[in-house]
């Protein structure tokens, strides 16, 4: 699917293999920049990872957030980038939840 359409850039969750692996079949998609987060035990694990030609910053980097500001033709043309993800067990939810909208709550305030 990675080559077929011929992405620039791919956001993964529930990476649950070897990062060195991993890092070395996203360089094989022509992947060079990449955020990872790797699992702990058998949860978590997130990626971020783009191609030249797309330029990124991150900004905050966790287990359940790689947040970062694109630049497109200019540097004074950017966006935020949030991407998140949520723990898939029932007992995590709660007290992450509750973090995940305050940290969206302040957004334009401040990075979380």
């Amino acid at each position: 699917m990675v080559q077929s359409n011929n992405l620039d850039y791919i956001f993964l969750t529930e990476i649950k293999v070897c990062p060195e692996m991993f890092e070395i079949h996203l360089r094989w998609w022509h992947f060079y920049n990449i955020v990872l987060v790797p699992a702990v035990g058998f949860a978590g694990g997130i990626t971020f990872a783009w191609k030249s030609g797309v330029e990124f910053e991150a900004v905050v980097v966790n287990k359940n957030q790689i947040s970062g500001i694109v630049f497109l033709d200019s540097p004074s043309t950017h966006w935020l980038l949030y991407l998140t993800y949520g723990p898939p067990y029932i007992r995590d939810k709660p007290s992450s939840g509750i973090l995940y909208w305050k940290c969206v709550r302040g957004l334009g305030v401040s990075g979380c």
